[in-house]
């Protein structure tokens, strides 16, 4: 069973109010200024199938509007329902709400949500460094045994939509603020894997996963075999950033790896069930 960990879609009707929403939301903007979303629960689970991915992962985009938000959630959820579990939501929440955030956070959670994600510092405007500042969601994530996904970029490289400053030295401040919850770096944390050949890194990650949504934008195949030899198998997941990278590209980049069978199930199924079974 092939679990895609990365996805995003959003309502039919959000492409029809595309210039009106990038007016309104920071990250919406940064992200589609020049497209539309292009993919509704209908596309993704047309692709999934097409391509034998049997559950996906359905994310938020790190809105920065609270209605939008909660408009997004209730989809996520709802069409988690209508496709009978084949698509498994997480919320978009933002810390710099406060007791909004914690309220939005625990409504989702009561209507099937299974984890936070993904979400934005740089657009949304919070300190991900914070103790005070993430610790009410970080507490109730732990206690609900709900997975943290954070958008994280690289240091250098290229530039691209979306790519914002979360680098691994503010992603390591936050995973030490934290060590007890479940995080999950998104685009392989911005490069964080690789710094686990110093001892106190790697002890800092025992909780935490990256996942590759994105990868063929950003790195040779080979970034699945390094990171594995850093970190084991049981650290990836795999994730495609469905519609922003089409799940062929995805697949053809993970294939490319020629890793052995036991990896590859910890890559595309077991971690995630792990994950969402803790």
């Amino acid at each position: 069973m092939l679990i895609d960990s990365h996805t995003h879609i959003f309502p039919q009707e959000y492409k029809k109010n595309h210039e009106s929403i990038l007016k309104i939301d920071n990250t919406y903007a940064d992200l589609f200024q020049k497209d539309s979303p292009p993919a509704d629960a209908e596309s993704l689970v047309g692709s999934m199938k097409q391509h034998g991915i049997s559950k996906s992962i359905v994310l938020g985009m790190g809105w920065t509007d609270y209605e939008l938000a909660q408009d997004i959630n209730d989809y996520l959820i709802e069409s988690s329902k209508t496709h009978q579990g084949k698509l498994i939501p997480f919320c978009s929440i933002n810390p710099a709400w406060g007791n909004d955030a914690l309220y939005e956070l625990e409504r989702c959670f009561n209507r099937g949500a299974k984890g936070i994600g993904e979400l934005h510092p740089d657009t949304q405007d919070f300190d991900i460094t914070s103790y005070a500042e993430m610790r009410s969601i970080m507490q109730f994530c732990e206690e609900k045994h709900l997975p943290v996904l954070i958008h994280c970029s690289e240091p250098i490289g290229h530039s691209y939509p979306g790519k914002g400053q979360t680098h691994p030295s503010k992603l390591i401040d936050f995973i030490t603020n934290f060590p007890s919850n479940i995080i999950i770096c998104a685009h392989f944390g911005g490069g964080l894997p690789f710094y686990s050949l110093m001892p106190e890194i790697r002890t800092s990650l025992a909780n935490v996963y990256f996942d590759s949504a994105a990868a063929p934008y950003l790195y040779d195949p080979d970034v699945y075999k390094n990171v594995e030899q850093l970190l084991g198998s049981k650290h990836i997941l795999f994730g495609s950033d469905y519609p922003v990278v089409s799940h062929r590209r995805s697949l053809d980049h993970l294939m490319k790896t020629g890793m052995d069978s036991d990896s590859f199930m910890d890559i595309t199924h077991n971690n995630i069930m792990d994950i969402l079974s803790s």
